[in-house]
């Protein structure tokens, strides 16, 4: 199965040629419609959108409303969730075997400051 590879290709192939019908001009249409979808009919002047919108849009530029920070936690959460670092998790604290097949190696490139001035204290 070639998916995983062709499918960069595939998309990359897809996005040249929608830049060449912009490029060309073709989607004129579909934008003014889309846009017009996004208007009233009686008046294109005004918009189509909850009342809030416009206070949560104002917020979010300025980024440190709660629209923002609430947005950016989920975010952070969410990608934490999918991508946990390594002893930071509740199952790293959970006690298992081991794998007992390699040895554990200790090595230490350092003193225990970060100067060595404990360690040479006691010389």
């Amino acid at each position: 199965m070639r998916f995983p590879t062709s499918a960069p290709l595939l998309r990359l192939q897809g996005n040249g040629k929608l830049a060449e019908k912009i490029r060309k001009g073709h989607t004129d249409e579909i934008d003014n419609e889309i846009l017009r979808s996004l208007r009233r009919p009686e008046d294109p002047a005004i918009p189509i959108r909850p009342a809030w919108l416009p206070e949560v849009a104002r917020d979010f530029t300025a980024l440190g409303s709660g629209v923002c920070l609430a947005l950016v936690s989920t975010v952070l959460v969410g990608f934490l969730c999918l991508h946990p670092l390594p002893g930071c998790g509740v199952l790293d604290r959970v006690p298992r075997q081991r794998d007992v097949s390699l040895p554990v190696v200790k090595r230490v490139f350092r003193s225990s400051a970060p100067y060595g001035g404990a360690a040479s204290n006691l010389v």
